[in-house]
């Protein structure tokens, strides 16, 4: 009847009505979206300097040739391309708010090992996210823009690229935010092997599989080179693996499921049944 050593039971969590929970989930959404305004006006000042950072690969592929630029051909457009700038600045600066709020009004109602996983996850998300943004910004945009540059020619009619600031923002910002949420699919895969959704026996059994599905992936999201594919499928690959051995090892050395002792009474009686 006591249980001393073992979670607390659900009915003995700290509990509020629905009301209770709809307001400070409204209050917690409040403080987040308001960082996210802080954050977009704050980059808002520096929107060019921030604009001249993303520029910067084209700006490098072009290397010294003269007269080359971004144009725009509509009045609003330069000033819709900042502010979609501003707001995406804004809402990277304000994920650390975002994910605080989202963990305040998730941790009450959490046992302490959920807190802890939970936890992870919020530090390995943004880092994995970083990691990929980096990889795309460093190494990928850089090679796909020296191959589409190579279409130019000089020879007959000549063919020169004249971009525009709407179409060149919605291409670099594509790539990025396509290589930072591919790389958290370690994250994903790590919670469905934790709730058992997926076995690690029939992940490391169909691993050909999830490499073809990599594949897939990264020819859908990236430009249509093989470099820049196979700049995402490798690291892909290589966090899948990780993923894998991590998992096995918190198995491993993790603590015994808990759930089904308790609810399991028969294996005790049958020591003292003389039947």
């Amino acid at each position: 009847m006591n249980t001393t050593s073992e979670p607390p039971l659900e009915s003995e969590l700290p509990q509020q009505p629905l009301l209770a929970h709809m307001q400070e989930l409204r209050r917690r959404l409040m403080l987040a979206v308001g960082s996210w305004m802080v954050g977009a006006l704050l980059c808002y000042g520096f929107v060019q300097d921030i604009y001249q950072i993303l520029a910067a690969p084209l700006r490098r592929a072009f290397g010294d040739e003269e007269g080359r630029r971004l144009m725009y051909t509509g009045l609003t457009e330069a000033f819709v391309v900042y502010l979609k700038t501003a707001l995406w600045g804004g809402l990277i600066l304000s994920l650390p708010v975002f994910l605080y709020q989202i963990w305040a009004f998730l941790a009450p109602g959490l046992y302490p090992r959920e807190k802890a996983i939970v936890r992870g996850f919020f530090i390995a998300g943004p880092v994995l996210f970083i990691m990929g943004l980096l990889l795309a910004y460093f190494g990928v945009i850089p090679l796909a823009w020296h191959f589409f540059l190579s279409f130019q020619s000089q020879e007959g009619l000549p063919i020169q690229i004249d971009p525009k600031m709407d179409d060149y923002f919605g291409l670099i910002l594509h790539i990025l935010l396509a290589f930072g949420v591919a790389f958290l699919f370690p994250l994903v895969l790590a919670i469905l092997i934790y709730r058992n959704v997926i076995g690690l026996d029939r992940l490391k059994q169909y691993r050909r599989h999830v490499f073809v599905a990599i594949l897939m992936v990264a020819a859908v999201i990236t430009p249509p080179d093989v470099i820049s594919q196979l700049a995402l499928a490798l690291p892909l690959w290589a966090l899948f693996e990780g993923t894998l051995l991590i998992c096995a090892w918190m198995q491993r050395r993790g603590p015994k499921p808990q759930d089904p002792e308790p609810n399991s009474p028969a294996p005790e009686k049958k020591t003292n049944d003389h039947d």
